[in-house]
C-alpha cells in the first residue's frame, strides 16, 4: 500500500520556487530516502507534507487519504506521521519540563494521561532515558537525550510514517551508525514507514 503519494506539488516563497513540480510514492513499511544539497528544499518538501507548509500546487495524500488543511487537518497528519526535525533542543518547548512535553501527546491522542505515562516510561526504558530527564527542562539535557526525548514523543503518537531531517547532523561517525540502526529497529518493532531527508548519500 502506499503510505505517501505526492503529485506535482509546488511550494513557493514570493518569487521563489522552493519546490518544483516534485511528485514522489512511498511504499508502507519501506525506508525512504529524500536527498539533496543544502537550500535545495529538502525540509520544504517534508514540511509540505506534514502539512506544515502550505502548498501553491498539487496533491499531497498518506495512505490513499487526502488532509484536509487548517489545524482540524493538521491534527489527523499528526496522529498518522510524526517527524524528527534537525534541532530536538529547539523543537521541544522550553517552557515544559520533558514529562509535561510526553504528557501533552495524551491531549492530542485524547488518550488518559496515566496510560500514556505507562507507554512513555516503556519508551524511555527502551531508548536509554533514564526517568532522571522527565522533571528537566529541554535546556538542561545533552543534545542526545534530546533527540531521544523528540523520539519518545513521536512515537507515542503512533505513528505510521516517521521523517526523519537531518537525523546524523553534529554526530560522529560511530553515533551515527548506532542512530540509524535504532531507526531502523524502531521502523520494523512498530511497523513504520521511515523517511530519512539528508545532504548525506552516504
Amino acid at each position: 500500500m502506499e503510505a505517501i503519494h505526492v503529485e506535482d506539488i509546488h511550494v513557493a516563497f514570493g518569487r521563489v520556487r522552493a519546490v518544483q513540480g516534485v511528485s514522489l510514492t512511498v511504499e508502507e513499511g519501506t525506508t525512504f530516502s529524500i536527498v539533496g544539497e543544502s537550500g535545495s528544499g529538502k525540509s520544504t518538501l517534508m514540511r509540505a507534507i506534514l502539512g506544515l507548509q502550505p502548498l501553491t500546487g498539487g496533491d499531497v495524500r498518506l495512505f490513499g487519504t487526502r488532509v484536509a488543511a487548517g489545524p482540524a487537518g493538521v491534527r489527523r497528519r499528526a496522529l498518522t506521521v510524526q517527524a524528527l526535525l534537525q534541532d530536538p533542543v529547539a523543537s521541544l518547548s522550553p517552557r515544559m519540563t520533558v514529562g509535561g512535553l510526553l504528557d501533552e501527546t495524551a491531549r492530542v491522542r485524547r488518550a488518559p494521561v496515566a496510560a500514556v505515562r505507562t507507554e512513555a516510561a516503556a519508551l524511555c526504558r527502551r531508548l536509554g532515558l533514564p526517568d532522571t530527564v522527565l522533571p528537566k527542562y529541554p535546556h538542561q539535557i545533552s543534545g542526545g537525550q534530546a533527540r531521544r526525548v523528540c523520539l519518545v514523543r513521536a512515537l507515542l503518537m503512533r505513528p505510521k510514517v516517521l521523517f526523519a531531517d537531518e537525523p546524523t547532523a553534529g554526530l560522529d561517525v560511530s553515533v551515527q551508525g548506532d542512530l540509524l540502526n535504532l531507526l531502523r529497529e524502531l521502523r520494523d518493532e512498530f511497523g513504520l514507514t521511515l523517511v530519512i531527508v539528508s545532504h548525506d548519500l552516504a
